[in-house]
């Protein structure tokens, strides 16, 4: 009962700092054509194409999803599953074209195109051009947590970009706040950037939602981390080498205050 207040505590908080945190969207061209429905032999091949796909038999679903967009080539779905397929089979170049038609189209699959196509440049060797491509899909659906989650992904790993990657983490978590990999992400810039005590609450929220999950040990291992090494309050402080968990570089100097100041929080913790 007590976990459940505090997700919703937390849900409303994160929701009323949207209005605060979340910048302006950039101009994007709306979408126009319209999606064509599926008939139950259509749904049916789809079906079939994503078991091939499961069982790494792409070709062979490529060609069921060309089959179903033969009939009908405003097949958003199929669209989508071939140019899912497309990827996986390293075409990188054809599942871009593929997933760009179907960001023409009024969809529900519309967010998944633009991640898909983000994917594709990051997988191309285009980091700069998947985050362009993340943002685009942004401003036509402001409600994907998953494209500003990838778009911190490839900020992160690929531009070297930790600020960055911490703004998208934080608009992910804005929109969905339940995301335990999201917090865990968040967890690991705070706690590797000079952010002790932000750091400690994101892991602590990760090992909330997901207390048995997979990322649980490395949560753990991270709030050991913190726990283990303080931060000096002394901005003169020499750096403080901590062992690091999961590769991440090691936190020097005073904690930064741009995320709030919790220096009497930061004191308990040392």
């Amino acid at each position: 009962m007590r976990i459940a207040v505090q997700r919703a505590a937390m849900s409303a908080l994160i929701g009323a700092l949207a209005v605060i945190l979340a910048g302006p969207a950039s101009a994007q061209t709306a979408p126009t054509r319209p999606a064509a429905p599926s008939t139950p032999a259509q749904d049916e091949a789809i079906r079939r194409g994503a078991a091939l796909h499961d069982q790494g038999k792409f070709a062979e679903a490529v060609a069921v999803y060309e089959g179903v967009l033969t009939d009908n080539p405003d097949n958003t779905l199929a669209l989508y599953e071939l140019a899912y397929s497309l990827l996986e089979q390293k075409e990188y170049a054809r599942a871009l074209e593929t997933a760009t038609r179907g960001t023409r189209y009024r969809s529900g699959q519309l967010a998944m195109f633009y991640d898909l196509m983000g994917s594709a440049h990051d997988l191309m060797g285009e980091p700069q051009k998947a985050v362009e491509t993340y943002t685009r899909g942004i401003a036509a659906v402001p409600d994907s947590a998953t494209l500003y989650y990838n778009r911190g992904v490839t900020e992160l790993e690929s531009l070297k970009d930790p600020v960055a990657a911490r703004r998208s983490f934080e608009q992910a978590l804005i929109i969905e706040p339940l995301q335990p990999s999201a917090h865990l992400m968040l967890g690991q810039l705070f706690q590797s950037n000079g952010y002790p005590v932000p750091g400690f609450f994101a892991f602590s929220m990760a090992l909330l939602l997901e207390p048995g999950g997979p990322q649980a040990l490395r949560a753990y291992g991270f709030m050991r981390t913190i726990l283990r090494g303080g931060l000096s309050n002394d901005p003169n402080a020499p750096a403080n080498q901590m062992v690091q968990a999961g590769g991440m570089r090691p936190r020097t100097g005073a904690a930064k205050t741009d995320e709030g100041d919790y220096a009497a929080l930061e004191a308990l913790l040392a």
